[in-house]
């Protein structure tokens, strides 16, 4: 009996992407094949079109998509979504019409057309090719009904009793999730105290120095990590570094971005969906907050001007994980005064300590801000939890030693507070907050115009680390070092445990190279 020849099977991106998440995970790929119904050839074209696939599934309107079939006029219909997502998050009550969006489009294309972009010589738009933008991107044009702009204490009120409650019915503390952009002076000294209070940054000569921060977790405690977004998207210090300790993006202004909003957002979705969890999503109302329908994420918005009073991350846990970002910097600013070094500090400095600090965060800290903002206990058992203070009690007497030490070394102004210093960005923009002019809606569109930008900017903006990297004996000499320096200290065993590690891996790593095969030995000597 002739064998049955399967039948052919078009897949969406989202079972692709399914199935390159099970080959990345380290099943076998005869084990993906059988459970998805693919052959070998097949399951190895998606493997090889990963980068293309993985595109396509950040966007919610591609996800059960089985091609994707790229608009004409594809950087108007990119800018003209931004444009609408803009419009949407900042003026709720305003209508837009189909004749709103052809009017946009064709500015967006003329401004194209008069920077000689290619293919917009002889643009032509009209309603059908917006009426199939709307379907390309499940756009509704009906207009959602917001807050007044006078939102108060009595909104805040109304939305503990009308929409928190509720939400907590439906969903467990474990599964419900704040999320907030901040921005942060990576490398601020504390001598720039009192002439920063208060800057917002929108951009010059301080922009480059600044990084958005989107801090996430869950009422329970649980951290989601760090995603942090510069204005170089491969600064010089990135350069040949495989482990990145946060999630990075970038663009020019290091801005949240509805486009990169929505990006984030698919990946926790992708990763409820891989737990089989459902989880509601609570977020202000900010420009780069699209409104996105995702399988496993509900997302609800606070009411506007409400956030100091129902929104946890400005309750606390932003300025928990500053605190200790901070104190970090301080330190090594001290550390190199005694040392009588230079303080270069990089933006992959930035990230690993922003890791650590968000380490330091305590579950206890979470929830001690979820609870002052309305989240009170289910259970007497949570309600039994001591809360802790901001920042907590037994590192004050250190961050006054620490701040004396920095005054006493020249580093503060006279009349300024470690505080105050911690505080220092709570003020800077993370996003537009009005209209994007069309030139910003364009910018990161045109990929190779911004590119260059970004990568031109490393250079004259940033004074980073461009060594080459270390030799294998130079690092196994100076973590030996390391290691004789730990063990005199006292209470430092974690600490020479973890050296050891590292001094094990880096052992390791050599050893699996030293044992590759060689192409010559594949041929025998004559």
């Amino acid at each position: 009996m002739a064998e049955q020849s399967l039948k052919r099977k078009r897949f969406s991106f989202a079972e692709k992407y399914s199935m390159i998440q099970d080959v990345d995970k380290g099943i076998k790929r005869i084990f993906v094949q059988e459970k998805y119904g693919v052959s070998h050839g097949t399951l190895a074209g998606f493997l090889k079109d990963r980068e293309r696939i993985e595109d396509n599934v950040k966007s919610p309107t591609k996800l059960e998509a089985r091609a994707n079939r790229q608009s004409r006029y594809h950087e108007v219909d990119t800018a003209l979504l931004e444009w609408f997502r803009n419009i949407r998050s900042t003026r709720t009550d305003t209508v837009v019409t189909g004749l709103d969006l052809l009017a946009k489009a064709t500015t967006l294309a003329k401004k194209l057309s008069e920077n000689h972009i290619e293919g917009y010589d002889n643009f032509s738009l009209d309603l059908n090719w917006i009426e199939r933008w709307k379907k390309r991107h499940g756009v509704s044009c009906k207009q959602i009904v917001g807050e007044s702009a006078s939102a108060d204490h009595a909104s805040a009120k109304t939305w503990l009793d009308t929409q928190l409650d509720p939400i907590r019915q439906d969903y467990d503390d474990k599964d419900i999730f704040n999320a907030d952009e901040t921005g942060l002076f990576w490398k601020m000294s504390p001598e720039k105290t009192l002439a920063f209070k208060g800057e917002t940054c929108k951009g010059g000569k301080h922009a480059k120095d600044r990084v958005t921060v989107l801090v996430a977790t869950s009422a329970d405690g649980e951290k989601l990590p760090l995603y942090v977004i510069g204005k170089s998207k491969r600064p010089h210090c990135f350069r040949g570094v495989l482990n990145i300790p946060v999630e990075y993006e970038a663009n020019k202004k290091a801005w949240m971005t509805g486009q990169l909003f929505e990006q984030w957002c698919n990946r926790l979705n992708n990763r409820m969906v891989r737990e089989g969890r459902r989880i509601a999503l609570i977020l202000d109302n900010f420009a780069g907050h699209p409104h996105l329908d995702l399988s496993n994420i509900s997302i609800f918005f606070l009411p506007p001007n409400t956030t100091s009073m129902t929104q946890p991350m400005d309750a606390g846990i932003i300025k928990n994980l500053k605190h200790h970002y901070r104190r970090l910097l301080v330190k090594r600013r001290i550390s190199c005064i005694d040392s009588d070094q230079e303080c270069k500090i990089t933006l992959l400095d930035a990230v690993q300590w922003l890791k650590t600090s968000w380490q330091q965060v305590t579950s206890d800290t979470v929830k001690n801000c979820y609870r002052h903002v309305g989240f009170q206990p289910k259970t007497a058992a949570a309600a039994a939890t001591p809360s802790e203070d901001l920042p907590p009690d037994e590192t004050e007497q250190e961050d006054a030693s620490l701040w004396s030490a920095v005054c006493e070394a020249g580093l503060a102004e006279e009349g300024t507070s470690f505080d105050e210093f911690v505080n220092i960005d709570e003020s800077v923009a993370t996003g537009a907050t009005g209209g994007l002019t069309d030139i910003e809606l364009l910018a990161d569109v045109l990929d190779t115009t911004d590119s260059a930008e970004i990568i031109s900017s490393d250079s004259e903006e940033e004074d980073e680390d461009t060594s080459t990297v270390p030799k294998y004996n130079d690092v196994i000499v100076s973590l030996d070092t390391t290691l004789k320096y730990l063990r005199s200290i006292p209470e430092s065993g974690d600490h020479v445990d973890a050296v050891e590690k590292a001094k094990q891996h880096c052992i390791d790593n050599r050893i699996e190279k030293l044992l590759q095969p060689r192409i010559s030995s594949f041929f025998r000597k004559v």
